[in-house]
């Protein structure tokens, strides 16, 4: 997740992922918002992520699904970590979130 500003970064690696950045770059006037802020973005990306996780991350058999779901993510070429799949999965964060805020 790269949360670097926006101005002049088009060509940082990774791209920047503005829906992350946008809920966490914007700091409300206390700390105590701010935290109620990350810990809601956290739970959101957590319970998105293990949408994403194969099924044996449940089971005993974890550490082989952990595994294999890191590779994945070291692989720039792999599907999962294009553009495309990236801006899909923080869109489904950002819904869950903005529920949760609600």
């Amino acid at each position: 997740m790269n949360l670097r500003g926006g101005e002049g970064r088009q060509i940082a690696f990774p791209a920047r992922d503005s829906i992350p950045s946008e809920i966490l770059t914007e700091f409300p006037p206390t700390e105590e918002a701010y935290q109620t802020i990350c810990y809601a973005f956290s739970i959101t990306l957590f319970d998105t992520h293990k949408e994403y996780l194969p099924t044996s991350y449940a089971t005993r058999t974890a550490k082989a699904g952990i595994i294999g779901w890191v590779r994945q993510m070291c692989d720039m070429s792999h599907p999962l970590r294009s553009p495309v799949s990236s801006a899909a999965f923080f869109h489904k964060v950002s819904r869950k979130y903005t529920k949760a805020c609600i």
